[in-house]
């Protein structure tokens, strides 16, 4: 009974996997046909794919120049009444002594912290219980 039950699911999984399969009748080799898949399609450098193509524009961006600030670096320096200044969405000077374009925008930055990156303060320490490192102490029980 066993062994009957052992071909029984054999064969059922063999069928399952077949179905799937599809067999196609193009003569272009496949060689051929992988270069035209790779290419990209999105007209923009970039994308998933030419059926979701990419409606990103990219806006303007004027100089912005932030000053007085505490400015943390990623080198680990502090600039204190540091300046820093933002062209075209990048970082182009940064220091005692930026001077900015006429069309910038100027931020008073004093009392300020301009860091790296970005600081996330959403957090889950604290709010489940951490098991104990020694398995026989006894834990006090959370409501």
């Amino acid at each position: 009974m066993r062994f009957v039950t052992i071909v029984l699911g054999v064969v059922v999984a063999a069928g399952c996997a077949s179905a799937g399969a599809r067999t196609t009748t193009s003569t272009a080799p496949a060689a051929a046909a992988a270069p035209a898949a790779a290419q990209d399609t999105t007209g923009g450098g970039g994308g998933i794919g030419p059926q979701y193509p990419s409606t990103y524009k990219r806006h303007p961006n004027p100089p912005v120049l932030i000053r007085n600030a505490t400015i943390m670096t990623a080198a680990g320096q502090e600039i204190q009444g540091g300046s820093i200044l933002f062209h075209e969405g990048r970082i182009v000077a940064v220091g005692t002594n930026v001077n900015a374009p006429g069309d910038a925008t100027v931020v008073d930055g004093t009392g300020k912290w301009v860091t790296p990156g970005v600081i996330d303060t959403h957090s889950h320490i604290g709010v489940f219980p951490a098991r104990s490192p020694n398995p026989t102490a006894t834990r006090p029980r959370v409501p």
